[in-house]
This record gives C-alpha cells, sequence and structure tokens, in this order.
C-alpha cells in the first residue's frame, strides 16, 4: 500500500485547505522604536490544532523571530529602530508552511 498513515493501515483524511489568514496589529497607531505591540493571527479553515510563527523583515532577504512555532497565535514585539518593518506570520500544517498574512 502507498499514501500517508497515521498507523499501521490506517490512512491519514486529507487535510482541510486554510481559507483565509489576517494578521492583526494593536495599537494601529504610528509607532516609533521602543512600542511594544500586540500580534494576533486570525484563520479560517484548516485544521483545529494550528501552529503559528510571527517574524519580520529585518533585511533584504532576512528575517528575525519573534514567537518560534507555537500554538498561541499571539505575540508581543517590542519595534526597534528601523525603516521600515513588515510583520508576517505563517500557519503550518504537516510541518509545512501553507499560508502567509502581512501587515
Amino acid at each position: 500500500m502507498k499514501g500517508v498513515f497515521v498507523s499501521p493501515g490506517e490512512a491519514a483524511r486529507a487535510l482541510r485547505p486554510i481559507e483565509s489568514v489576517s494578521l492583526h496589529v494593536d495599537p494601529t497607531d504610528i509607532l516609533t522604536a521602543g512600542d511594544v505591540i500586540e500580534l494576533s493571527a486570525e484563520v479560517d479553515g484548516g485544521e483545529p490544532r494550528r501552529l503559528y510563527l510571527f517574524f519580520h523583515r529585518i533585511g533584504d532577504g532576512q528575517f528575525e523571530v519573534i514567537q518560534d512555532w507555537s500554538p498561541r497565535n499571539r505575540a508581543r514585539w517590542t519595534v526597534g529602530e528601523c525603516e521600515r518593518s513588515v510583520v508576517l506570520t505563517v500557519f503550518r500544517r504537516g510541518g509545512i508552511p501553507c499560508s502567509c498574512a502581512e501587515e
């Protein structure tokens, strides 16, 4: 037999697709270095058990983790010295990044 199994002889069911992802930032005011913000992510669809990874862009093609993979859909971040900072969150199913939201 070929396929993906959860145990010998028990085939894994197909994963439900994620329909949408949104990232919320609080406060929504103009931020300066040293401000603390609360990030939260919401997902429609997909599996009920999710892992979240929050990170931000620190340079061309470089990123820094705010909160490593966790079942928590919230993270706190202290804004650093930078001109622009894009905060992203990625949702993983089966160990594969599958959806992103950008703020």
